[in-house]
């Protein structure tokens, strides 16, 4: 069952293909937390139909499950038979220093906060030297900065996930389903982000001023702002894409 409905995902895939440019060459793509895979073959369809890439050379699909892995790769594989896929069963912050070779295009679909904002500058500037653009779709919370027990914190937290649980009985699903996905996936993540300190921790939301920061000291000047687009707001929670290119 998805978090998100599926207008808040086409809206994302339909920013990142307005901002990326038009290339002449096929294309490497890196997914970062590649989950089921559907996010990575929507974008990847949608810029062959717009002609902004002329073919789909590679996709590497980086992901810390092996289930999430097999069915990413199952959907690519359907999607575009001829690809060359190639995938990491890793976190992104196990293996930023493997990397070996340049990719046209990194997308990291709710994915990239599962670090504090001081290890999401290392690995991203370990990323850095090996894409063109990089392309990030995340949740508007300030769940990293705000130390355990803070008011900053339990706001955020009641906030966001708070309005996230509200999407997930929205859903026509049976109430055992709904029921079980809160308990084991959602509740799981308002535990550990109230009861344990940074660095233990599983969740880092940020901000989006907080992305905008950490992609100015780390990016710029080699890469600049292409999109700043919002999906989805409310009062309580926001979901947003940003996108950074490489210059010259």
């Amino acid at each position: 069952m998805k978090l998100f409905k599926p207008e808040k995902n086409r809206k994302n895939i339909e920013q990142f293909s307005h901002s990326i440019p038009e290339f002449d060459h096929p294309i490497r793509f890196m997914d970062i937390g590649c989950g089921d895979g559907a996010p990575t073959c929507r974008l990847l369809a949608h810029l062959m139909e717009s002609e902004k890439v002329p073919e789909i050379g590679e996709v590497l699909l980086i992901d810390p499950s092996p289930a999430m892995i097999s069915m990413a790769t199952e959907k690519v594989r359907g999607a575009f038979p001829d690809v060359i896929i190639s995938t990491d069963n890793a976190r992104i912050q196990d293996c930023s220093l493997s990397f070996d070779r340049h990719y046209d295009i990194a997308m990291s679909s709710l994915a990239y906060h599962h670090m504090p904002v001081e290890d999401k500058r290392i690995h991203l500037s370990r990323l850095k030297p090996w894409i063109s653009h990089f392309l990030l779709f995340e949740l508007d919370a300030n769940n990293d900065t705000p130390e355990m027990y803070s008011p900053e914190l339990a706001v955020s937290v009641y906030q966001s996930y708070g309005r996230i649980m509200d999407f997930v009985f929205a859903h026509d699903a049976p109430v055992e389903v709904v029921t079980d996905c809160i308990d084991s996936f959602l509740m799981t993540e308002v535990v550990s982000i109230l009861s344990e300190p940074r660095g233990i921790r599983t969740d880092y939301h940020m901000l989006r001023k907080e992305w905008l920061d950490l992609f100015s000291q780390v990016l710029e000047p080699e890469f600049s702002l292409r999109s700043d687009s919002t999906c989805y707001g409310d009062e309580y929670v926001g979901l947003f894409t940003m996108h950074y290119g490489r210059d010259g």
